[in-house]
């Protein structure tokens, strides 16, 4: 029961904090503001290693029987789709970092880029 609470807990942070990431605004809470820039920041720049929490603990909530019954089996489908939520940051991301490789390599080919060497 007890670990059953703590999935439900995890299955919403992560899904708001997935949310927030996606809508690209962080939700004002004065008292939990270091927690939700934390949290915000964990969920837009490491997406798969929270992924695979997120599977650990399925994994772990299934050995236990937390999916027993028609809310917890809710809760399981909102859990699959903040996984697909994530995997979708993490494409975003993958490509965002591609267009900028791309956008720095082409300005090199223009133009030698400034480095610390050279202006000692």
């Amino acid at each position: 029961m007890v670990f059953a609470i703590i999935y439900y807990t995890f299955v919403l942070l992560f899904a708001a904090l997935t949310y927030a990431s996606v809508e690209g605004r962080i939700p004002m809470v004065p008292q939990l503001q270091y927690l939700t820039v934390f949290g915000f920041s964990l969920i837009s720049e490491w997406p798969l290693p929270v992924i695979v929490l997120k599977i650990v603990l399925i994994i772990v909530a299934s050995m236990l029987g937390v999916f027993r019954g028609i809310i917890p089996q809710l809760f399981y489908i909102v859990d699959l789709l903040n996984m697909i939520g994530l995997v979708v940051i993490f494409i975003d991301a993958y490509e965002a970092r591609r267009a900028i490789e791309q956008a720095i390599q082409s300005y090199s080919d223009q133009k030698e880029l400034p480095t610390f060497t050279r202006h000692l």
